[in-house]
């Protein structure tokens, strides 16, 4: 595979490509790749394993498999400015990845997302709704669907504030333990440093996350 661009050049990739496509009402980005994978099933590294005292030898098709595939992704956003102070957003994205051989392993990622982006002076308000879906063997694994509005507050051109929570409801097909929902809060500050968009910033952000059984439950702060 040809190794990807330094970080630097990177950066200024997509620094270029943003300013080319911010004029735009519609973006459209797509890739296709290739992948070898050294262990498609995350097997143990061991042929073998001690438990509770007692030796278990894992079977050839436990044993890390080695397999070929192909990858595609997609992107597709639209902005729409509704008047000078409101403006509609949708986002569709797709990532799959299909193995030659181990196909149970093949994977799906969709997301869509739409919202609405108020401004006035400093302050600017975001109330997007996003669905995803997620397959796993070409059978669907997982939905999501999410609300996630946000603040920003412009204390003068290089400072900003930005807060943001977020709701979440989870469904999972073969395993409905998971199902729950999940709630999230963040703040944060911003100093931009040049007309390039490079900035320093720092954010607390909280999380939980109810399911129907309480081991799987979660709670993190960060």
């Amino acid at each position: 595979l040809k190794p990807p661009p330094p970080v630097n050049v990177q950066a200024n990739i997509d620094a270029m490509q943003n300013r080319i496509s911010a004029s735009k009402p519609w973006q459209l980005r797509a890739s296709i790749g290739y992948l070898r994978d050294g262990n498609v099933n995350a097997g143990p590294v061991g042929t073998t394993a001690t438990l509770f005292g007692v030796p278990f030898t894992f079977t050839p098709s436990t044993m890390p498999q080695v397999d070929e595939a192909a990858t595609a992704s997609a992107q597709l956003n639209s902005s729409f400015a509704v008047t000078l102070d409101w403006s509609l957003q949708t986002s569709f994205s797709a990532n799959k990845v299909n193995y030659r051989q181990q196909q149970q392993f093949n994977s799906g990622a969709y997301s869509f997302g739409a919202g609405a982006t108020w401004r006035d002076g400093p302050w600017v308000v975001t109330l997007p709704f996003a669905y995803d879906l997620l397959n796993v063997g070409n059978a669907v694994y997982g939905k999501t669907l999410s609300f996630l509005p946000s603040v920003d507050y412009a204390i003068n051109p290089q400072s900003v504030v930005t807060a943001s929570l977020g709701a979440q409801s989870k469904l999972y097909t073969s395993n409905a333990d998971r199902e729950g929902s999940g709630q999230s809060a963040s703040l944060g500050y911003r100093y931009v440093l040049n007309q390039q968009g490079s900035f320093l910033g720092v954010s607390a952000r909280a999380a939980q996350d109810k399911t129907r059984v309480a081991f799987l439950d979660s709670n993190s702060a960060a």
